[in-house]
């Protein structure tokens, strides 16, 4: 895989705030921006209903339903997981 964005999920594994383990899905996303878009991996420059267009990947948390576009996989990091802590991984298990 050459950018972490390829990924088509990616599993935050963290302890929840009753202290159990919790694992979150993320999944991938593709938004068109009209201007232009820099710093997050995978970025491409295309053409979208014939304009020029910058093509972002972005990761829609599963819980919120908010699209996160992020420079760093820390950077997606949010409320949702119990206080931004935890290992973010493309396994579903944390073991693997």
């Amino acid at each position: 895989m050459a950018d972490w964005t390829e990924a088509k999920i990616l599993y935050f594994h963290f302890n929840s705030t009753g202290g159990n383990f919790a694992s979150l899905p993320m999944t991938r996303t593709l938004k068109a921006f009209a201007h232009e878009f820099k710093g997050i991996p995978g970025t491409l420059e295309g053409v979208v209903h014939g304009r020029k267009a910058w093509i972002v990947p972005g990761y829609k948390c599963m819980n919120c339903a908010k699209t996160f576009f992020a420079a760093k996989q820390e950077d997606l990091k949010h409320a949702c997981m119990s206080g931004n802590g935890g290992i973010i991984s493309d396994s579903r298990s944390m073991g693997v």
